[in-house]
Order: C-alpha cells, then structure tokens, then sequence
C-alpha cells in the first residue's frame, strides 16, 4: 500500500526545513567515527574548505572470479551562515528499476546545528538526478560519552523513479572503543511500501594515526551511497550483503594549498622552546593571581603541540593557539573539559586550580597528545 506524496509539498517542506536552519550555530566536519554506513549524521563541512569522500561498495560474482563494484564519489564545500553544499555520484545506480546500472547524482544543501550539549539536529535538502526527485531528511545526533546514537526521517517526492512520494526512516548507533576506533551499525526500511525489506549494515571505523583521514570497513545490503540509495535494497544480481569502505579525504581551505608556492614554518620542537613556555616558576611567572595568570603559551603546529608536557602552579593559566591550517581541539582525556573547533588563529585558555595531572589531546587527530602537570 502506498501514500503518495505531491512533489510540491516535499519541495515545500525541503525549502522551509533549510530556511529554518538559517538561524543556527554551524558544526565542523565529522569522520567516519560519527557516521554510520547508512546515515550520514551530522556530517557537514566548516565555511570556506572543502570535503571529498570516496564510498565504495562491491560484490563478487561466478564464484568470486569477478567483482561488481558499486563507488559514490562526494565532494563538499563549506559556505557561509554555517550551510554546506555538495554532491554524491554514483554509478551502477539501482534505485530506479527501467535504468539498473546509469549514474545516479544528488545535489544536496545542508545544514547541522546543536541542541543542547548532547543533541545535534541536521537537515538535508537533495535532488536526485536518476529519480527526478526531491529529497529531504531530517536527522537528530545523541551523543553520550562513548555512545552515539543516530535517526533519520527521509522524504521523496518521486520515490525510487515511481512517480510517486514515499517516506523511510533509519536509525544507527555508533560505539567507540577508544580515541581511534569504532563500531558502526544501522538499519532502516521504506515506511509507504510495505514490498522492500529492512536496509542494514554492519561496520568498523578508524582514524588514520598522524592525519585528518578516516576509513570505515563495513557490509551492508544497500545500494548506493545516496537518500534514496541507502533506502533501496540492491537490485543487480542476487547476492544478499556487499561489502565496502568509506574514506574521508578532507581538502582544507586555500591557504592550506597555497603552502605549496609559500610553505609554513617547520613546527616548534618541544626542546627549542624557551623554558617559560614549558615550567613556570619564580623565574618564569609572575606570581599567580586569583584570575589566573598565563603562564604557558602551547601552539598548534604541523599537527602536533609545541609542547607536550607544561609545568604550571595551581591557580595559573595554560593558552593554546592554533597556528596550521587544520582544525584541532584542546580536550580532556577524561572528556571533563574541551575547546570548541579551533581554527588557524583562534585561541583556547584554561585556568588550572588544583595540583594534578591533566593529560589533553586533539579530538580531530588523536595522535596530538599533551599534559598539564599542576604543581
């Protein structure tokens, strides 16, 4: 049994869903650690740099003497007001039963935003080439500690290239076992069609040690990588579960492509800093004050900290100054206190009280490791 839904009304609701994100605080780029196969999440890009995303999923066939490959090429750019726009293409397309195999495109504007401290909200307004559709979703993002959890609701004014509108709706969990890896699964199904089964997939994901890039190994029954591809179960050959990976490839902005002519500084090695950087004290300091005095400045260089371990008095200030072209954070292992996304220029401070260890890292590349020791 179906429920069509008139074109004009989801192209209606996609128009007053991004006017309404208008108004919110932007979120930076996320990794495959905060995605799932299926859904998206959250995922948007930071204004002025940009994202590709190479998805790729396959099958093997007569006997795995041969391998069926279905890829989704993504690429993102951030725009003002916190929107990003992009595209997925895909060939091998599925969704649409008179032309198996064509390409298949969606051009999307999205918008992600908190709720919260724990709830984020994104939007997505897409246009499907293969389907002549407008496409819309709406997902919400729980992160608890190590757990996230992940819905989406999907709306299609041509569903599946049927002339008709249709609904389908997926949820998703991600576990992440430490500050690298993770576990990933999601399933979801067609809510105006009762003829398509449950869309599944089951993964592991990682960020790659000393880089920006994330890769995701995962299986799935899916189709491709698109709203309408993630809600359509395969349609070439009768192999139930394919197998795939997602990696994430972010672009950075141009001043980052411009270090190709006018290359940055090299980094600051630890023990070339002078020593009011790295201990403060009678010499180094000035007697700490009830606001907090800074006495550490750590930069943020070639993704690592100038500093890896700072000696401070209880009561005094720690400053950290992103100087790459990359987005870091400053935040606690014990995930008690962080920066927000820091940018090239931004500066993060914090004023320690008590005597202890407080050991910090970067949430975009976890390999950027330090600590405070509090004396």
């Amino acid at each position: 049994m179906t429920h069509p839904i008139p074109g004009a009304r989801a192209r209606a609701l996609a128009l007053a869903l991004c006017t309404a994100l208008a108004a919110a605080a932007p979120l930076g780029a996320q990794s495959t650690l905060e995605t799932t196969p299926n859904l998206k999440g959250t995922w948007s890009v930071r204004p002025g740099t940009a994202t590709f995303v190479f998805a790729h999923r396959f099958i093997s066939i007569n006997g795995g003497d041969q391998v069926f490959n279905f890829p989704t090429l993504s690429f993102a750019v951030g725009l003002p007001a916190g929107f990003s726009v992009g595209a997925e293409h895909a060939t091998n397309s599925e969704i649409v039963a008179k032309d198996l195999g064509g390409n298949e495109t969606e051009y999307w504007v999205r918008r992600a935003f908190p709720v919260g401290r724990a709830v984020t909200l994104n939007g997505t307004a897409a246009y499907n080439s293969a389907a002549h559709s407008a496409d819309g979703a709406v997902t919400a993002r729980l992160g608890a500690g190590r757990v996230s959890l992940l819905g989406e609701a999907r709306g299609f004014s041509n569903m599946f290239g049927t002339k008709k509108g249709g609904f389908a709706a997926a949820g998703g969990a991600v576990l992440k076992l430490n500050r690298y890896l993770g576990l990933t699964g999601d399933v979801g199904r067609v809510l105006s069609q009762d003829s398509f089964p449950t869309i599944w997939s089951a993964g592991l994901a990682f960020a790659i040690p000393g880089s920006p890039h994330s890769v995701a190994f995962y299986a799935s029954n899916a189709s491709v990588a698109t709203l309408q591809g993630t809600s359509h179960p395969r349609g070439i050959f009768p192999e139930k579960v394919r197998y795939g990976f997602t990696f994430t490839v972010p672009l950075g902005g141009p001043r980052r492509w411009l270090q190709i002519i006018h290359p940055s500084p090299e980094p600051v090695k630890p023990d070339s800093m002078p020593a009011a950087a790295t201990r403060a004290g009678p010499s180094a300091a000035p007697a700490a004050s009830a606001s907090g005095d800074t006495a550490a400045v750590v930069e943020m260089r070639g993704s690592m900290f100038s500093v890896r371990e700072v000696r401070v008095h209880a009561g005094q200030r720690v400053r950290w100054v992103n100087r790459d072209e990359d987005v870091h954070t400053v935040t606690a292992d014990d995930g008690s206190w962080s920066s927000p996304d820091m940018h090239r220029g931004d500066v993060f401070a914090r004023v320690f009280d008590k005597a202890g260890r407080y050991p910090f890292y970067c949430q975009q590349h976890p390999d950027m490791e330090g600590v405070v020791i509090v004396e």
